[in-house]
């Protein structure tokens, strides 16, 4: 007999609770954005009642263990969440950062920028953000601000500066950004400070601060070149005391056309004047002038050994007053029979000024008031208008005939010399008697008469400098 054994093998599986992880950014909400040391609530917008939460860094929340935690950072953070569900069902976790909100940057602002230009300005904070509601921008630096709106506002610089700067900050926050421009002015200068009457004088508009590229005056409009008179304005035959300016070329150069001379009606300084300068522009309708005044002097009859100048040393330049000296040449006629010729050189200026050798610009207005003045001084001595004092004076006709003649007739080389030398000493002679009329007391009036009929005032409101001095006195 045969038996069959059947083994019988169940097999038992018993299902065993699985853990799930997720890694989900749900769970712990969007970023978040504030200034430091504000509160922020963080987290999802949904929760599940039944979850377990666990936020790092703790030290930074109110609580880490509940799904909306607020936080308070002062600097960027980065919070952790874990997230285990009922049961140990699964696991979620997730990271959400709280940024510090700040203005980022400042756009609208340029390298250069033109004195009193309009600029628009834009705040941009991190991420580009909009602007929380309750919050606005607080703009400073060294602009003046207008216009502000929001993120915007427009700024324009009243003063050149080689860095000038514009800072934006939110109102609720402490970090300040800053942007830097340099604000661009402009200033004149002159190739000679000093240029003789009746000249030109080249002249060039720079930017300021030195270094700024030339290019950038042209967001300048309408440049215009100014002169005013240092001084009153006294002894201009023109009757003016303006500078004229010739236009600007693409260089911003320019030049004065003619360098007008006046009397600053200092006595012994009347040989030179000063200018002042003046440059303005505009930009966006505003006006903006130079950042310096450019000084500009013209010179009458300067010389640095002039020790009667109030100005001494400063240049040697325009009208000489003598030119050359005279000058005696002897020719024999005869073994018995000389003569001697005069060359005038400065025997017109020192007898009869007409016409006076003065070497000058024709330009010059000094030239044209002195050459009239002195003229009608001439006239006063040879007694050919009505000035009883000076009638004949000095034999000015006679000394002239002399000269006129160029011919001296003597018996020797020697005494045809004498002859002519005693000329050119009685010439001389008659032009230092004519210089001493200062110290007669009929000087002032003798000034006064000349100046007058000339159409010159140079000196002329000056008090006489000599208490004696009477209008009514002739010596």
């Amino acid at each position: 007999m045969v038996y069959y054994c059947k083994l019988m093998i169940f097999l038992v599986f018993i299902t065993l609770p699985y853990l799930k992880t997720y890694a989900q950014v749900d769970v712990s909400g969007d970023d978040k954005y504030v200034c430091a040391g504000d509160e922020v609530t963080i987290g999802p917008k949904n929760s599940n009642p039944d979850d377990c939460y666990f936020w790092e860094p703790k030290e930074l929340l109110n609580n880490n263990t509940v799904p909306n935690p607020v936080a308070t950072i002062s600097e960027t953070t980065t919070f952790k969440v874990t997230v285990t569900g009922k049961d140990f069902s699964y696991i979620k976790t997730g990271n959400m950062i709280v940024h510090i909100l700040k203005v980022d940057s400042i756009s609208g602002l340029s390298k250069y920028t033109c004195k009193a230009k309009v600029t628009a300005l834009t705040a941009n904070l991190t991420d580009n953000q909009e602007l929380p509601v309750g919050y606005s921008i607080v703009w400073g630096g060294d602009g003046e601000f207008s216009n502000q709106d929001g993120l915007k506002a427009k700024v324009k610089f009243k003063t050149s500066s080689k860095d000038a700067t514009v800072t934006a900050r939110l109102s609720k926050g402490q970090v300040i950004t800053v942007a830097r421009t340099t604000v661009v002015g402009f200033k004149v200068s002159f190739s000679n400070d000093y240029v003789c009457d009746g000249m030109s004088a080249d002249l060039q508009i720079d930017p300021v601060p030195e270094g700024t590229p030339r290019n950038v005056l042209n967001g300048f409009n309408n440049f215009k070149l100014i002169s005013q008179t240092a001084t009153t304005s006294y002894g201009n035959p023109l009757g003016k005391s303006e500078l004229s300016f010739k236009p600007l070329d693409n260089s911003y150069r320019s030049a004065i056309e003619n360098a007008i001379w006046y009397s600053n009606q200092t006595d012994n300084c009347n040989d030179f004047c000063a200018y002042h300068i003046f440059v303005d522009a505009d930009v966006d309708g505003n006006l903006v002038t130079a950042e310096e005044v450019g000084i500009f002097n013209v010179s009458a009859t300067m010389n640095n050994n002039d020790e009667n100048s109030c100005f001494m040393g400063l240049t040697t330049c325009c009208a000489t007053m003598i030119t050359g000296a005279a000058t005696i040449e002897t020719v024999e006629i005869s073994p018995s029979e000389w003569t001697a010729e005069i060359s005038r050189g400065t025997l017109k200026k020192d007898v009869k000024t007409e016409p006076l050798l003065i070497v000058a610009n024709t330009n010059s207005q000094f030239y044209h008031m002195i050459v009239n003045e002195e003229l009608h001084h001439q006239k006063q001595f040879e007694g050919t208008v009505p000035f009883s004092c000076f009638d004949d004076l000095y034999n000015v006709d006679k000394v002239m005939a002399d000269i006129q003649l160029h011919y001296i007739k003597a018996s020797s080389q020697e005494l045809a010399t004498q002859l002519a030398t005693q000329v050119i000493e009685d010439a001389i002679q008659n032009e230092y008697d004519r210089g001493s009329i200062i110290i007669k007391t009929s000087r002032c009036k003798a000034e006064v008469d000349a100046k007058t009929a000339a159409g010159s005032s140079y000196k002329l409101a000056l008090p006489c400098r000599y208490p004696q001095c009477s209008l009514e006195t002739c010596p």
